[in-house]
């Protein structure tokens, strides 16, 4: 019975050596059908991968030229000769309007232009056209490896960021989370700094700029002649030269021009047929007589007065409207306005012939637009109580 035991368990053990080393050569000969999927994969994604290459390679440039935009800024700088400047400069603005731009910094006789990048020849021709050129350069700048450069610094940088702000959740204590706290604000900071940049960068892409210089054409190659009269040249001075205003103890007042000064306004002299006033808030007049020509009418000197406003003070005027004074014959009366230091200030100025035609009258008035204005009603009763003798 022992030996039969004994041979039952030899032969159980037998049984389950067997069984092991069974299942454990099963084991082992799965890896290698894992692996060979595993292979057959990856060959088939470098194949897969192997392919797009090829056709890329066989892509036709032309196809790949339009997936890539070339960023460049376009610059111009403009120099024009003209008889009338101030006229010009209000039709330059009305020509980079039309073409979809608008103005930045302007002053008589400059101004800076900023139009969209794919009407810039468009403008520059058609501004071009406004004047004789004495100057016309352009540069392109190619701005595609600044912007790629700066996109990918802010994307480095959003990383950055981000992962900073999860130290903070992580830090070990107060210490370690300000520094890190320190190094986010300069992170931050760099990526407005690159915002800045990129935004520019976009911008001077989007929109040219043309820097605009207009000059009056040299005398001797006017179409026009020049303001023939030197007083006609002189009017509408204040916006041409700074100073202060010098109001002395009145001289005996003679020989002044006829007229009702406005309620509010001191005479400040009189002499020389010539009349100044002001009132409290600094709004003056000036008016004066003239010798006049042989067939100087109102028309001639309205025409040869805006011209020289346009030209030498550079007003931007209304069309004319007709006066009656007192005495004499009918006038004309012109307004206009200009900005200066940032303010709006208003310019008046009525021109009457007298009766005999020997003379020529003129009624000037300037002041600070919202004072101007007040005054305005005033200062048209009083052209019209000049007499014109």
């Amino acid at each position: 019975m022992l030996t039969g035991i004994r041979h039952l368990s030899c032969a159980l053990i037998a049984l389950f050596i067997i069984t092991g080393c069974t299942a454990k050569g099963a084991h082992y000969d799965i890896q290698p059908r894992q692996r060979s999927m595993s292979s057959v994969a990856s060959a088939n994604t470098t194949g897969a991968a192997a392919r797009l290459s090829a056709e890329a390679e066989l892509q036709d440039p032309a196809e790949l030229e339009q997936t890539f935009k070339p960023q460049i800024i376009y610059n111009a700088t403009l120099g024009l000769q003209v008889d009338r400047v101030s006229v010009v400069q209000q039709k330059a603005k009305a020509v980079v309007e039309s073409h979809g731009g608008y103005i930045g910094d302007s002053s008589p006789g400059r101004m800076q232009a900023r139009v969209p990048a794919d009407r810039f020849e468009e403008a520059l021709d058609a501004l071009s056209a406004l004047g004789n050129v004495s100057q016309r350069v352009i540069t392109a700048e190619e701005a595609s490896e600044r912007v790629v450069d700066l996109e990918s610094r802010l994307r480095s940088l959003h990383a950055l960021r981000d992962r900073l702000i999860a130290m903070i959740d992580r830090a070990e204590n107060i210490e370690h989370a300000l520094k890190v706290q320190q190094e986010l604000a300069r992170v931050i900071d760099q990526i407005e700094l690159i915002n800045g940049r990129l935004r520019l960068t976009k911008q001077q892409i989007a929109y040219a700029t043309i820097d605009l210089t207009i000059s009056p054409t040299p005398a001797e190659q006017r179409l026009t002649p020049g303001i023939p009269v030197a007083w006609v040249r002189d009017l509408g001075d204040v916006f041409r030269q700074r100073g202060t205003i010098d109001v002395t103890t009145p001289r005996r007042l003679r020989d002044g021009v006829s007229i009702d000064l406005p309620d509010g306004f001191i005479k400040m002299s009189q002499e020389n047929y010539v009349t100044r006033a002001i009132d409290a808030n600094g709004v003056q007049i000036r008016v004066r007589r003239h010798k006049n020509f042989d067939g100087g009418s109102t028309r001639f000197w309205q025409q040869l007065i805006t011209r020289s406003l346009d030209d030498n003070a550079g007003l931007t005027l209304n069309p004319s409207q007709p006066v009656a004074f007192e005495r004499g014959g009918p006038g004309q009366m012109i307004l206009g306005k200009k900005t200066m230091a940032g303010e709006t200030v208003r310019y008046m100025i009525a021109v009457g012939v007298a009766s005999d035609e020997d003379y020529v009258y003129t009624f000037e008035a300037w002041g600070i637009a919202e004072h101007f204005d007040v005054a305005q009603a005033d200062l048209k009763r009083a052209i019209g109580s000049m007499r014109c003798y």
